[in-house]
């Protein structure tokens, strides 16, 4: 075996020890929220027969009361003062479809830096009005978020966030009615990637924000129509989830909306198997006695947002969720929020019967690779393709318009890239150090070649290949390929070559970018901590504390092993890495055994990451 796979096995080793590191009786309306008169049935009947394509409605129907919601949003903090501003692009689940929206607001934040943020999140609230979400009450709900932030010092930036901090962060929102204290029943899961001009020369372990305005500014625009009838009380999740598994099935993908319905529904419904689906939001939204896990959050963090002391955050209040599992979680909602909006403005352009629009009824998929560089391409032939008697030369030099992805954008580039088209082509290159898919635009500028109209040409969808690549060393046998060095996967799990190999790599996956204490650098070694993992050891309390303590004592080698060196793991804490392991691959489900397996054999074989 070359020399630099047995370094790939070691950095593999690290990987499977970082996943060991995840996991984690009244009403909360209170006596100051002010009482609200539910709307009759045949009112909701009569609201809900208006709802259009392309037009807002003011309200939205509720699953017996439940309102669910996933999105993004940007926030930034221009000063050294503890404010902050956010803009949110919503999109929310009603019985009656699917609806976009967007919303702002202002707050103060703990820490005290100039910062940049991007977050994706998901929350469910219990409307005060019953069978509707009226959009008023929306625009007077102000967010309590509590965040902790991935301070990892091997993640080092590269592109256009070279030059700056950057965190992963997770964190958990809650809700509350204007400058009343009492909070709604409702939370949102939050993840995202932040970059920031910290004045304290410390990192805070978590950070608070509370808004203090908020703002709906649009919507509530209908991009899928469908007809749920949630009087059966089912779990809402699953209501949606059967909605979308017809719809990706019977989507007629021969139009734009058509096919995008399909891609919508395609990216939701593994989405909402995972985080939406946990045992915890489920027990929260059936407990008639409000006695669920989160209601005693929420009761918590009243009774500390009540004291008027938030500068420290008590015990009783739970941390969020650790950043890399969040994000591993929350990774598709960026695209999945993108995907709706693209289709609700084409709604908007056909409600109107507007002529100065072409769209492409595509998406184009690209591969790359985190913390290298992603190209974009266009072809004359392939807007020639779109507009009637022309030929490709016809476009030469015209302008077109690429959407540029949110890390870009954190470090202050413009949302769209000009360029034009040269010798029939025209290319966008950038850098993501995420592996978060992306849904990215392209447009060509109207002129005399287009009839001056605006070209929507086919949108790409930006994913990221499944890869393993290793560390520089001083060995003279290392290939190099396009100036990374990497050694078959295959090598690295200790098993034959064969299809399919390199997707089992994503159990374990993230981005740390290091330099050897000589200087050589470590690229890039990417794991992706499994769901089924995490909810083992949410479930076993016993072996989530076995797992952290094993992790306290693996630490030494771990921090040796990123700085370029060859790691041998003593005897006695091989066995009880191996004990663990054990035990959590017994109660993994069949089809991820045989992976935990391969990891097993791994550390079976000492020499295999013996220096």
């Amino acid at each position: 075996m070359k020399k630099q796979c047995v370094v790939a096995q070691a950095a593999f080793l690290i990987a499977i020890v970082q996943l060991l590191f995840s996991a984690s009786a009244a009403h909360v309306l209170g006596a100051d929220t002010p009482a609200v008169k539910l709307p009759s049935r045949d009112k909701v009947i009569n609201l809900l027969s208006k709802v259009a394509f392309g037009s807002e409605t003011p309200q939205i129907s509720t699953f017996n009361g439940w309102t669910m919601w996933m999105g993004w949003d940007g926030s930034f903090s221009e000063t050294y003062t503890p404010q902050s501003e956010t803009f949110y692009w919503m999109v929310y689940f009603a019985p009656e479809g699917l609806f976009v929206a967007l919303q702002s607001a202002k707050s103060n934040y703990s820490n005290v830096d100039t910062y940049a943020a991007i977050d994706h999140f998901f929350g469910i609230l219990q409307s005060p009005f019953g069978p509707l979400l009226p959009r008023a009450y929306l625009n007077s709900l102000q967010g309590v978020t509590i965040s902790i932030n991935a301070f990892d010092s091997s993640f080092v930036p590269t592109g256009p966030l070279s030059q700056l901090s950057m965190a992963i962060t997770s964190g958990r929102s809650y809700f509350k009615m204007g400058s009343l204290k009492a909070l709604q029943r409702g939370i949102q899961y939050n993840s995202g990637l932040s970059v920031s001009f910290a004045l304290l020369p410390f990192s805070l372990p978590f950070s608070v924000s509370i808004d203090y305005e908020s703002s709906f500014v649009a919507g509530f625009y209908p991009i899928i129509l469908w007809d749920i009838d949630a009087s059966s009380g089912e779990y809402p999740v699953d209501l949606v989830l059967q909605e979308l598994r017809s719809l990706s099935e019977h989507a007629d993908t021969s139009s734009f909306p058509g096919y995008y319905e399909k891609e919508i529904a395609d990216l939701m419904i593994p989405f909402l198997e995972t985080l939406p689906s946990a045992p915890q939001l489920r027990e929260f939204v059936t407990s008639t006695s409000h006695n669920s896990h989160i209601d005693t959050m929420i009761r918590a963090t009243q009774d500390w947002l009540r004291t008027g002391d938030t500068s420290k955050l008590p015990a009783s209040v739970d941390l969020p969720e650790p950043p890399a599992e969040q994000y591993e979680t929350m990774r598709p909602v960026k695209t999945i929020t993108d995907m709706c909006f693209e289709l609700g403005y084409e709604h908007g352009y056909r409600s109107t019967n507007r002529t100065d629009t072409i769209y492409a009824d595509c998406v184009t998929t690209v591969h790359c690779r985190p913390a290298e560089d992603c190209s974009l391409e266009v072809t004359a032939e392939e807007i020639a393709g779109l507009i009637p008697d022309s030929q490709p030369a016809d476009f030469e030099g015209v302008d077109v318009g690429f959407d540029t992805p949110p890390e870009s954008q954190l470090a202050g580039g413009e949302e769209i890239y000009w360029t034009t088209i040269e010798s029939g082509k025209a290319s966008f290159t950038f850098v993501n150090n995420t592996d978060t898919p992306l849904l990215l635009g392209v447009q060509v500028y109207p002129s005399a070649a287009t009839d001056y109209k605006t070209i929507e040409l086919c949108r790409r969808k930006v994913v990221f290949e499944e890869t393993f690549v290793v560390p520089e060393t001083d060995y003279d046998d290392i290939q190099y390929d396009n100036q990374t060095i990497s050694c078959a996967a295959a090598s690295v799990l200790g098993t034959s070559e064969r299809a399919g190999i390199l997707p089992e790599l994503r159990l374990f996956r993230d981005t740390i970018l290091v330099q050897t204490k000589n200087g050589k650098q470590l690229t890039a070694l990417y794991y992706r901590l499994s769901p089924a993992v995490v909810k083992v050891l949410k479930s076993n309390p016993t072996l989530h504390r076995r797992s952290r303590n094993l992790l306290l004592q693996l630490m030494p080698y771990i921090q040796h092993a990123q700085k370029g060196n060859l790691v041998h793991l003593p005897f006695d804490l091989r066995q009880n890495l191996k004990l663990v392991m054990n035990d959590i691959m017994l109660s993994l489900p069949q089809s991820l055994r045989q992976d935990m397996q391969r990891a097993l054999q791994l550390i079976e074989d000492n020499d295999r990451i013996k220096p």
